[in-house]
């Protein structure tokens, strides 16, 4: 008996289960998609996140996605933001987001028609609270556990 003739179905058992696995992991992917926002709310601030309540025209979100938070996430108009929005009214680089002592810190980033939290001109750096809304050009986010 050769080599080859032990070696060749080990390889075919090892390549079967790895594609099995790789399948697994799309499904629960696929299945998480299709599930929605409900994955994406916890109870710590790990677990916060942006729920979108309006979106501009030509906008690529949808009302009621949920963007999760993460320290140092950017929004704008450039590629290179956390978050890249389509909106004539964002700034290439807009506002900031940042974890410090477990909460989340918003900062407008000198954004030529500001950043509103809760109806308001955002002016320095903010705790967020849940619940608050933020206004970005004609997008409304809305921060949720």
């Amino acid at each position: 008996m050769e080599l080859s003739e032990v070696v060749a179905p080990v390889f075919s058992v090892i390549f079967i289960l790895i594609l099995y696995f790789f399948i697994f992991r799309a499904l629960r992917l696929m299945r998480r998609d299709v599930d929605g926002p409900k994955e994406l709310i916890g109870e710590d601030a790990s677990q916060w996140g942006l729920q979108v309540v309006e979106t501009g025209s030509g906008s690529a979100l949808r009302k009621g996605t949920v963007i999760p938070l993460r320290s140092g996430m950017t929004f704008g108009r450039e590629q290179d933001n956390s978050v890249v929005l389509f909106d004539p009214y964002i700034s290439f680089y807009h506002m900031r987001l940042f974890a410090s002592q477990g909460r989340y810190i918003i900062e407008d980033l000198d954004s030529t028609n500001g950043t509103l939290l809760n109806g308001k001109r955002l002016k320095g750096k903010v705790y967020l609270d849940i619940n608050d809304q933020i206004t970005l050009g004609s997008i409304v986010l809305r921060v949720i556990n």
